[in-house]
């Protein structure tokens, strides 16, 4: 403020006309440049009654004076943008495969009405990747997860699994009564690729029980991607253990049943992963805003 107003005061030739320009009063003009002088140690300006002209010191600086102003003016422009490209520009983002093309597209279209000025990025991957070397925004995740140094997680929802089969099939093999029918099934397997193994199936001790009992088949159909199981199951190939959001919008539909829903008890969390950073761009806090909004609608019944 204290070079604006020298600037200002060159260039209408008093304080009274600068205080004008400047939105101040006559006084505060002078006041304010006074300390300038003081700060600086040296006269800028002569004063008296009807004139006001710069020393040989304010004719030897004003030149610099005026480039200063022009650039904090430029500073301040750029901060500005800046502040709002906060809001603006591209979230990196990544989730599983089959979540991303089951379940969050529908989310990311509502949220591109919401937030036109966001391009989210969706890197479609089973592996779990460090955010900062791939240069990801956020992540999500299903499933317990620990011992990701350099990030922050936050529980978005849970989810149950369901067991379930294509009318077609249970027409031809009949319905299992218990978890321990499926012996006598036809199940499809997923493996895990993170650690190569067939991931077990967790049904109720009894029905209506919290305690869980872990069950391993001899699977016919082993596949690594869940979309492919839920595909499978459609297929009539069998019977398939797919996650919630999966199964949702197929159950009663695509000939597809939920068999065994008594026997329910695994819930997982799906978790919102992002980089540990003390600056977090606006459009990146908007969207976990946006996903976390939607919880209530994506978690799945409590296990019956």
């Amino acid at each position: 403020m204290q070079l604006r107003c020298l600037i200002a005061v060159v260039d209408a030739g008093s304080f009274a006309a600068a205080g004008r320009t400047l939105g101040m009063t006559p006084s505060g003009v002078s006041k304010t440049i006074a300390r300038l002088e003081d700060a600086q140690g040296v006269r800028l300006l002569h004063r008296s009654t009807h004139n006001l002209a710069l020393t040989d010191a304010g004719e030897q600086v004003i030149d610099a004076v005026r480039a200063v102003a022009e650039g904090l003016d430029h500073l301040r422009s750029s901060l500005t943008l800046a502040s709002e490209d906060d809001a603006r520009g591209r979230v990196r983002l990544t989730a599983p495969v089959a979540f991303a093309r089951s379940l969050l597209l529908p989310i990311l279209a509502d949220f591109q009405i919401a937030h036109p000025q966001v391009i989210v990025d969706v890197r479609a991957s089973d592996e779990m990747v460090d955010l900062a070397d791939a240069g990801i925004d956020l992540a999500l995740r299903a499933g317990e997860i620990s011992g990701v140094p350099g990030h922050l997680r936050q529980k978005w929802f849970d989810f149950d699994w369901v067991t379930c089969a294509s009318s077609a099939y249970l027409e031809a093999r009949g319905a299992p009564r218990a978890p321990a029918d499926l012996k006598e099934h036809t199940t499809i397997g997923f493996r895990n690729r993170g650690t190569g193994l067939v991931e077990p199936w967790w049904f109720a001790a009894e029905p209506g029980s919290k305690k869980a009992d872990r069950f391993g088949f001899d699977c016919s159909l082993i596949l690594d991607d869940a979309e492919s199981v839920w595909h499978a199951v459609t297929l009539g190939m069998g019977v398939g253990w797919c996650p919630s959001w999966l199964a949702s919008t197929g159950v009663g539909q695509k000939g597809v049943v939920e068999i065994l829903p008594e026997w329910r008890v695994l819930r997982s969390p799906m978790t919102i992963l992002r980089r540990d950073s003390p600056q977090v761009p606006g459009r990146v806090k908007d969207l976990i805003s946006f996903l976390k909004s939607r919880a209530n609608t994506l978690d799945s019944p409590p296990s019956r």
